[in-house]
């Protein structure tokens, strides 16, 4: 990667920091929902098909939910749909900084490893997921799932689509990829994966970072850099380990930033961790 591409990698990671500063605290999730077969919907088909993201379970029946606190965007070409959920104001403001991002990587699209970024407006975080799926460091951050069924969908009181009125097909699905927690969050996790780069990064980071989730009883992993940053510091017995020294023992965090990375860590870690002016962090082990 050239240090043009890197740097502009750097300030949509600087533009998520500020983002993460101000609204980091609200939920902000986001997935790309498709059809198989593919069909072409209308915007306004699209919602309905979203109110499935959360559906309301009546016995064995399933019922629509809400589309969500912002209206779904279709993408290019009808058959695809992004999906929000979450704080109104967080999505609306994490919208501008996709749409700013989709504009940049579109421009270095041939280097970044082949990235399809389709959609003018929201094609960075399509790709983000596209990628996620498919990519083992990334992977544990998406899930895929079924929202909507050709059972359900052809039946007596079942959603209206005009669409796909003639094609009556059973086996149509409708499933969505979507992040398992924040959204930005994983946004920064995929932008410093694209620069750090898979070969650099340590085989056992993905286990390390879910046999400290579960130590603590945290619901979700921790993300390979927070596991990292946090092993670091329990290595070295109570120690005090200056950033730049946690650097130089794992390439990985040599494009974090440390005052992130330390607040993004859960509480229950947080609390173990003392940092001191001109000393770095310490680990506390008597707690």
């Amino acid at each position: 990667m050239d240090a043009s591409v890197k740097s502009r990698l750097n300030r949509l990671k600087e533009g998520l920091e500020d983002f993460l500063d101000l609204y980091g605290d609200r939920p902000c999730r986001f997935g790309v929902i498709s059809s198989s077969p593919p069909a072409v919907l209308t915007p306004e088909e699209w919602v309905v098909v979203a109110c499935y993201v959360v559906p309301i379970r009546v016995g064995s029946s399933l019922h629509p939910g809400r589309a969500g606190t912002v209206a779904p965007d279709p993408l290019v070409g009808g058959t695809e749909c992004l999906a929000w959920r979450g704080d109104k104001e967080a999505i609306e403001r994490f919208r501008e900084w996709a749409i700013q991002a989709s504009a940049t990587l579109r421009r270095h699209q041939t280097s970044l490893g082949g990235l399809s970024l389709d959609d003018p407006r929201y094609g960075a975080l399509c790709a983000f997921l596209h990628l996620a799926v498919g990519t083992e460091p990334l992977s544990p951050m998406v899930k895929r799932r079924v929202i909507l069924s050709g059972e359900t969908i052809f039946t007596e009181g079942g959603p209206v689509l005009p669409s796909l009125a003639e094609r009556r097909a059973n086996d149509q699905q409708f499933a969505i990829v979507e992040t398992r927690a924040d959204g930005a969050a994983f946004a920064m996790a995929v932008l410093e994966f694209l620069l750090v780069g898979d070969a650099k990064r340590p085989y056992a980071a993905r286990k390390l970072a879910r046999s400290i989730a579960d130590e603590f009883g945290l619901p979700e992993p921790l993300s390979e850099e927070q596991a990292l940053f946090v092993q670091l510091l329990r290595d070295a017995d109570g120690e005090y380990r200056t950033f730049d020294w946690m650097k130089e023992q794992q390439p990985f965090l040599k494009e974090s930033n440390k005052t992130r990375l330390f607040k993004s860590l859960p509480a229950p870690i947080r609390t173990r961790i003392k940092g001191k002016r001109g000393s770095g962090y310490r680990w506390i082990t008597d707690a």
